[in-house]
């Protein structure tokens, strides 16, 4: 579980679209638009090293989409082969687990989790990658319902000491009440343009401008002409927040997912939705919440009406890994690569054509409390110019170009 990267160093690349771009900016301001988890972790972050941030935020307060739910929990895959998905899972576990120490008591829970094992292949496949001891180990029926502290028709199950759950909004709060950050609320930024700096805009004009901005405003940076042409896609997410106390002591996983309390309430988790023509909360995808629960947890019956909901929408990109670090000019950069698409094996070393200071941090799905507070390191270590927090191997994997290059090989 090696938290530093092992390739530092720029080397000679045959690849030159995911060389580290060069700035040379040292200018200490900062715009990042977007006030959820992504772009508060990305002010934090940048705010550490000195940097004056100005958050903008379409919403009256920050945290009033996909990270504004009334609980969250903090959980990764940590089974397959390694890859750079299994090592960006396991370094965002830790760094975020760190961070939401910091969290008043009463704002997050080190409560364990318990994830429902169906076969004792999958139990072997999770158990394969040799993690230590006191990060996971099995349990049987009767450790199960011990640690549980209520009745669970679960027969196998892998248990997680250090799994917790957080109230997000206090977490995106703790992080933005810094000296050297400032947020801007019910600004709608419609448009960004560059001269000798990044300049945003929203319906009535020019209102601020940058060397420095940080793209953190999930769907809506599909509406910028400069990142329109960025893979990301939207699903509708609903939460269940139930009142009343089942004793429950640790957080269950499996189809779905059941808290502990936060208060007098807890919360079940969460449908995927393609359909995201509305926002409502549905008794329908509560029902299919429940559902899911009532797997696990033996005479489970809910009262509708001591139900409510948080929904809202998720973006991800097409591999389901978040993209983070610089932004190319697409043209450019379609041209630039061109001859790839008749031989990919061309040998090509021009410079990538980066849009100069634009960066984005986005897409991470329902994964935004693993992944965004690490990728925020990656983003200020970009504009700071220093040593990453990850390896190469996971920049390359988050990096943006990706996409657009894999579509210029393949004629897509």
């Amino acid at each position: 579980m090696n938290n530093k990267s092992d390739n530092h160093i720029q080397k000679p690349y045959t690849r030159p679209w995911y060389r580290r771009d060069t700035n040379i900016n040292a200018d200490k301001k900062v715009i990042v638009i977007g006030g959820g988890i992504s772009g508060a972790t990305t002010a934090y972050s940048l705010a550490n090293r000195g940097y004056n941030v100005t958050i903008y935020e379409k919403n009256p307060a920050l945290a009033m989409e996909a990270s504004g739910n009334y609980q969250a929990i903090l959980y990764g895959h940590f089974g397959g082969n390694p890859c750079p998905d299994l090592e960006l899972t396991i370094q965002g576990y830790q760094y975020s687990h760190d961070l939401i120490k910091c969290l008043p008591k009463d704002n997050y829970g080190i409560c364990g989790i318990i994830e429902a094992i169906d076969t004792d292949y999958q139990l072997r496949q999770l158990l394969r990658n040799n993690y230590p001891v006191d990060f996971y180990y099995p349990i049987n029926k009767e450790q199960i319902n011990k640690i549980a502290g209520i009745k669970l028709d679960i027969e196998r199950a892998i248990y997680y000491p250090s799994g917790l759950w957080l109230n997000p909004k206090a977490l995106i709060n703790y992080l933005t009440n810094h000296p050297k950050i400032k947020t801007v609320c019910n600004s709608l930024i419609t448009n960004i343009d560059y001269t000798d700096k990044w300049q945003i805009a929203t319906q009535n004009g020019i209102i601020d401008s940058s060397y420095h901005l940080v793209l953190c405003n999930s769907y809506n940076l599909k509406e910028f002409t400069y990142t329109k042409n960025l893979p990301l896609n939207k699903t509708r997410g609903q939460t269940t927040i139930v009142k009343g106390n089942i004793g429950l002591k640790t957080i269950i996983c499996g189809n779905g997912y059941i808290t502990p309390n936060l208060g007098d309430s807890y919360t079940i988790g969460a449908t995927f939705n393609n359909d995201i023509s509305n926002l409502e909360v549905t008794d329908g995808e509560h029902l299919e919440n429940i559902s899911k629960i009532a797997k696990y947890v033996v005479d489970y019956k809910i009262d509708l009406k001591n139900v409510t909901g948080d929904a809202n929408i998720r973006m991800h990109s097409l591999d389901h890994l978040p993209l983070v670090g610089p932004i190319a000019d697409y043209d450019k950069f379609n041209f630039v690569y061109s001859l790839l698409s008749k031989d990919k094996n061309h040998k090509l070393t021009s410079s990538c054509p980066y849009l100069p200071g634009l960066y984005v941090n986005a897409g991470f799905g329902s994964k935004g409390f693993l992944f965004a507070p690490l990728c925020s390191e990656i983003i200020a270590n970009y504009i700071e110019s220093t040593e990453f927090h990850v390896s190469e191997s996971i920049r390359i994997a988050l990096h943006p170009n990706r996409f657009w290059i894999k579509n210029i090989i393949t004629n897509t």
